[in-house]
């Protein structure tokens, strides 16, 4: 951890000025704040891993469609328009009516046809945009969109 680093290269310096500040921070704190020299302090005692905290929240969550990515996943070093595109449609988070008119930039989240323009129905069931293969096989899919 980063923190954790600079922390130790401070703590070895005693001449350092950051001493004399650092030192009474914790007095004159109000109790609603941590200062982030404890929060690196206690990272370090608790061998914190970065890693393997965020995988076992994500494992602790119900229902998520999306797979823990312990790796890059394919596609990850398509030109950036490619890699947000194909991201879009991972997450299904993208520039559609819905999501336009959820964020006010949009009068409605409806399309030319009447129904509600997502990203999932653009990708499943529009024609000329619908993907022929399975909507799964966009999590390990590497190609330029």
């Amino acid at each position: 951890m980063a923190s954790g680093v600079e922390y130790n290269k401070i703590q070895q310096n005693q001449n350092l000025p950051i001493h004399e500040d650092v030192d009474d921070a914790n007095l004159s704190r109000l109790i609603s704040r941590k200062p982030p020299t404890g929060t690196a302090i206690a990272a370090i005692d608790e061998e914190f891993s970065l890693i393997g905290t965020w995988q076992q929240e994500w494992s602790a969550k119900q229902n998520i469609s999306i797979p823990c990515i312990t790796h890059e996943p394919p596609g990850f070093h398509l030109p950036r328009k490619s890699w947000s595109a194909l991201n879009r449609v991972r997450t299904e988070h993208g520039r559609c009516a819905y999501a336009m008119h959820k964020w006010g930039k949009a009068p409605t989240p409806f399309c030319e046809c009447g129904a509600i323009q997502t990203v999932r129905r653009i990708v499943e069931e529009f024609p000329g945009t619908a993907y022929s293969g399975k909507p799964e096989d966009l999590n390990s899919l590497n190609v330029y969109l």
